[in-house]
């Protein structure tokens, strides 16, 4: 079967935590595309497509759940994965997280960050991803 390799927008504004996530998603989808962003800013002002948004939420710019909301506001609805230290800050919002936007504590380990990952893209595209391999 034939896969369609996602591309990811990845946005976070600690170039460290990018590289390292961005390493992970090369790892778990091998053909995949990585564009990496560094603040909520860019997330928002974004004119390029991606199968999935990864944000973190605190950002100094501004923060991933402002960002979502102003790309919904502009009819937007790819998926999303706001990622948090603080995942309680992200749930005193929850009213306010926009549709097919998942969140996921920073502190969750890789595994959970894969399946959440799996789960989006075969919900979102229909096309079961590549089998987990060791994470």
């Amino acid at each position: 079967m034939n896969r369609k390799q996602p591309r990811f927008l990845l946005v976070d504004d600690q170039e460290d935590l990018r590289g390292i996530n961005a390493c992970r998603l090369k790892m778990w989808y091998p053909d995949c595309v990585v564009e990496p962003l560094a603040n909520g800013r860019a997330l928002a002002e974004y004119t390029g497509s991606a199968s999935v948004y990864i944000t973190d939420y605190e950002m100094p710019e501004m923060n991933g759940l402002d960002a979502l909301i102003a790309r919904r506001k502009k009819g937007d609805y790819t998926p999303a994965l706001l990622i948090s230290g603080d995942i309680d800050l992200v749930h005193k919002r929850k009213n306010e997280i926009p549709l097919n936007t998942y969140t996921l504590s920073k502190l969750s380990p890789g595994t959970e960050f894969r399946q959440k990952l799996d789960e989006i893209i075969y919900k979102h595209s229909g096309v079961p991803a590549i089998p987990s391999r060791n994470l």
